[in-house]
């Protein structure tokens, strides 16, 4: 059954809506209800009657005979005509008044009019019975309709201010249970904010008087905490009840859904530090650890989602492992995209809220390492560098195409050496990864500081180091003569260029004694003396050249 006015579903034994207090079925008629239940009373008992003078007539009829006479049949029908309101009872071949015990009546008719008798009896009795539990149904029904259409009429007349009013009456008096019903009416009156507030903190004051409402007085603290989402004061109220009823899991829920950053500030002395990451969030092209720090008696605990892409929620993970208690640092040793999700529980169970960390790691190609100076033409010694990032190796090739981990390492700056060379270099980081080969083109050739008449006056002076002559004098210790003769310009000898000159040694006849030769660096102003084989030259005396001996190409 649906209301005529607002729609709303009601059920049939209603009286009025629920919603907007319309009538939907006037107050019974008790007379029409008194009148229908008499007459199905009525049919009761005529059936009844009906029923049990057929059982008496065939039991009677089959202890003693099982012919009827048919005069019996025509008296009978007479009596239905007459609608006379006595009932027989066949015996033999005689028709016996049930109402009447007749002297002439055998004892069996007698003990069958008695038994009929207290039948009759206890029918009516039953009857009555269940007729007067009808109708005080049907009044109570009654009177709970019209008390409660007069409760809605009452309702919908009501304002906040009387319902309120009424309610604070109610409880000065310690009739609390309306005092609370009133209070409930005035929330649903009021029209704004402030009202539902101030019902509400009256509600919780009658809660306090009433034992046994804690799970109502919580559940009215937390609807005024959505009515003020600001205030802290009354989600300290409801922390305060989970924490002094030790429901630590409750607090935990409640705390962690306080979406106010300044509500949950508030609330400090019943929160739990969300877990730090020592590393932020980010895209990184190295393995790295993560260490998760909390407060101090907390346990961690975390687990770890791999998805496809970093922005994905967690609930499309391709992976995650279990949740495990954090004891040591996080290594993330693998390619991939991770996103960390870990809390804190202290001593008493608190719960953190949830902290989440999202971490990508693709590790890339390092980049070609950087040789200076660059590609040019040199005509001053130089020293070559390369950078090597940290925890990689650089390898190095002069003039030779092929590079690889064989190669030279790196370790210092490289002489720069006279004519065209290339030099290439790789790195190679800590996870074998191999970058791109880097390379560099030098033209070097020394500048020639000093002319071949130059270079003949100062490499006497080496021939005095070299006990070749005798100091001012161009003999030697054996009173010979010594000629220097420029011979020709020589590109490279080692990592220099020289002039070549002839030492020759006449006896006292001038005669040639002998012959050596020397090599003056030109860019430097050194002599040294060198020696010819095989049309190429090399430094006999390594001391007075680059370290070692070398040979002309």
């Amino acid at each position: 059954m649906k209301c005529s006015k607002c729609g709303e579903e009601c059920r049939d034994n209603q009286a009025f809506c629920l919603k907007c207090g319309n009538p939907i079925q006037v107050v019974p008629d008790f007379n029409l209800i008194e009148a229908e239940l008499a007459n199905n009373i009525g049919v009761l008992l005529e059936e009844e009657i009906a029923d049990e003078t057929y059982n008496e007539y065939t039991d009677v009829s089959n202890m003693e005979t099982k012919k009827i006479d048919s005069n019996l049949e025509k008296e009978l029908k007479t009596l239905e005509t007459n609608k006379k309101e006595e009932r027989v009872v066949i015996s033999g071949n005689r028709i016996v008044n049930s109402d009447k015990v007749t002297e002439s009546a055998s004892p069996i008719e007698r003990r069958m009019i008695v038994s009929r008798r207290n039948k009759k009896k206890q029918r009516i009795i039953i009857m009555s019975v269940i007729t007067l539990v009808v109708l005080l149904a049907v009044i109570g029904a009654s009177m709970f309709a019209i008390s409660k259409f007069s409760e809605r009429n009452e309702y919908n007349k009501a304002t906040f201010d009387s319902s309120y009013n009424k309610a604070v009456e109610y409880m000065l008096d310690g009739d609390y249970e309306n005092a609370i019903k009133q209070t409930e009416i005035a929330i649903d009156k009021a029209t704004n904010v402030n009202e539902k507030v101030k019902a509400r903190l009256y509600l919780d004051q009658i809660y306090e008087k009433v034992s046994g409402s804690e799970e109502k007085k919580i559940a009215n603290l937390l609807e005024i905490t959505k009515l003020c989402p600001s205030e802290s004061s009354y989600f300290k109220r409801v922390a305060q009840y989970y924490l002094e009823k030790k429901q630590y899991e409750k607090l935990s829920a409640f705390v962690n859904s306080i979406e106010n950053e300044d509500v949950f500030a508030a609330l400090s002395e019943y929160t739990v530090d969300v877990p730090k990451s020592s590393v932020a969030d980010g895209t990184f092209a190295e393995y790295f650890s993560v260490e998760l720090t909390a407060e101090e008696g907390c346990k961690i605990y975390y687990r770890i989602y791999e998805v496809f892409n970093i922005s994905d929620d967690i609930g499309s993970a391709q992976s995650s492992t279990e949740e495990a208690v954090y004891s040591e640092p996080i290594a993330f040793d693998k390619e991939g995209s991770y996103v960390v999700r870990a809390y804190a529980v202290n001593e008493l169970g608190v719960l953190s809220k949830v902290g989440e960390f999202r971490y990508v790691i693709s590790l890339s190609i390092p980049n070609a390492p950087v040789i200076t100076p660059t590609t040019g033409e040199f005509t001053e010694y130089s020293k070559i560098t390369i950078t090597v990032p940290e925890g990689a190796v650089v390898y190095y090739t002069i003039d030779d195409v092929s590079i690889s981990t064989e190669s030279n390492v790196y370790v210092e700056p490289i002489d720069m050496l006279v004519g065209v060379h290339i030099i290439r270099a790789i790195v190679v980081d800590k996870y074998g990864m191999q970058s791109e080969v880097a390379e560099e083109s030098y033209t070097f050739k020394p500048k020639e500081n000093y002319s071949p008449a130059e270079a003949k006056e100062l490499l006497e002076k080496t021939l005095i180091e070299d006990g070749v002559i005798l100091e001012d004098t161009k003999l030697t210790e054996d009173g010979y003569e010594v000629k220097l003769t420029y011979k020709e310009t020589k590109n490279y000898i080692g990592n220099a260029g020289y002039y070549i000159f002839t030492v020759t040694i006449y006896d006292e006849n001038s005669e040639v004694f002998g012959e050596m030769l020397y090599g003056f660096d030109y860019h430097k102003g050194e002599g040294v003396k060198v020696d010819e084989v095989d049309g190429e030259y090399k430094i006999v005396d390594p001391a007075a050249g680059n370290g070692e001996d070398s040979v002309v190409g």
